[in-house]
């Protein structure tokens, strides 16, 4: 009794499931559709609002603002400097979370490595450089948690986040920062600011290298300079 009404209701069921495909394809289509598609994919957290207010106690940090001494980094490796240092301070991570890190094989023309820290409560280990004569540092993150943690750090729909390949693995590199300028209340999202991030995942561990900063030293890491970086770690 009810089969000819199910065969009659086939069609139907059709033409509705194609309509809805046809929708979906025309919303991506356009402007927003295409910014929707994009956000859905990004390893950097889409940013609720193009700026946000700064209460008045809180500043931007600065990451190039010069610091009186630097954290002492992981317990145990004191007294090293240079690569015994890192080599050392990323044991202590791994030890620390449990899982294997990846470190450049050689020294980074231009940087000087400073401390490691650990974020237990995120699963992530930061490896932190400045560059030789000040002016810019770049960190080298990597977990099993999410590398976001604050506002700063999200990413506004409108901003220029590149696909990109590492080592056959799919990522992303993005420009600017969120900054407060002089007398501003909200923090905007600036593209021109000298901040690259470069983002990734290998398996179950996310990745991160970020570079603050334009100085002589590091001029040699811009995108493509930031990929081969990432390329090489071991």
């Amino acid at each position: 009794m009810n089969t000819p009404l199910r065969q009659r209701r086939r069609p139907w069921l059709a033409l509705s499931i194609a309509m809805a495909l046809l929708g979906l394809a025309a919303l991506l289509l356009t402007p927003q559709g295409l910014a929707l598609a994009q956000r859905l994919w990004l390893f950097f957290t889409p940013a609720a609002e193009p700026a946000f207010p700064v209460p008045a106690s809180a500043g931007a940090p600065d990451a190039l603002a010069p610091t009186a001494e630097p954290p002492a980094g992981l317990a145990g490796c004191e007294g090293l400097t240079g690569a015994a240092a890192m080599t050392c301070q990323a044991e202590q991570a791994e030890a620390a979370l449990g899982f294997d890190l990846r470190t450049p094989t050689a020294d980074l023309p231009g940087l000087e490595f400073v401390y490691g820290q650990v974020n237990a409560d995120q699963r992530v280990a930061t490896l932190v450089y400045n560059a030789v004569g000040g002016g810019a540092g770049l960190s080298i993150s990597q977990g099993r948690g999410d590398l976001d943690s604050v506002v700063w750090e999200q990413v506004p729909a409108e901003a220029a986040v590149e696909k990109v390949t590492i080592n056959g693995f799919e990522g992303e590199y993005v420009r600017g920062t969120f900054v407060v300028y002089a007398g501003a209340a909200e923090a905007v999202w600036n593209p021109d600011a000298p901040v690259q991030r470069l983002r990734w995942r290998e398996g179950g561990t996310v990745y991160e290298i970020s570079l603050m900063g334009e100085v002589e030293a590091v001029e040699y890491l811009d995108q493509a300079g930031l990929i081969a970086l990432a390329e090489s770690l071991r």
